[in-house]
């Protein structure tokens, strides 16, 4: 999943791309800051792959671009990228999506089986990196 967020108004037809599968979109009542992007916007759109940075430029969306300071985490990105054969960036969007999808699934309800299978989906990797991409 690969979410952008509307930072000039609210996500309406022709105020987004449709050249990938749109999973979701959400407007807020307002704007609201998102710490993900450091700024406010008006609300996100869920893809099922990603936009290219023109497609997201020319709509004005925005990709939380996470700067992780944990080194183990830039560790496991250089994995992905070694072992999949995919750019730094996508690796990066790869760890963003499966961090995000920890936070929202497995965290709140404590689930380590459900980690474990998120990690195993989402980057192929054991429950070994779980706490790396949390911290």
């Amino acid at each position: 999943m690969y979410r952008y967020y509307s930072v000039m108004r609210p996500i309406a037809p022709g105020t987004f791309p449709r050249t990938q599968t749109v999973k979701e979109v959400v407007n807020f009542d307002s704007r609201r800051y998102i710490p993900e992007i450091s700024r406010e916007a008006w609300g996100y759109i869920d893809y099922v792959g990603p936009l290219t940075e023109r497609q997201a430029a020319d709509y004005e969306l925005v990709s939380p671009a996470v700067e992780y300071r944990n080194p183990e985490v830039g560790h496991i990105v250089q994995i992905l990228v070694d072992r999949d054969g995919v750019s730094e960036r996508e690796a990066q969007q790869m760890v963003d999506a499966c961090r995000q999808r920890l936070l929202s699934e497995a965290v709140p309800s404590g689930d380590s089986d459900l980690a474990e299978e998120i990690l195993s989906e989402e980057l192929g990797l054991e429950l070994d990196y779980l706490m790396d991409l949390l911290f």
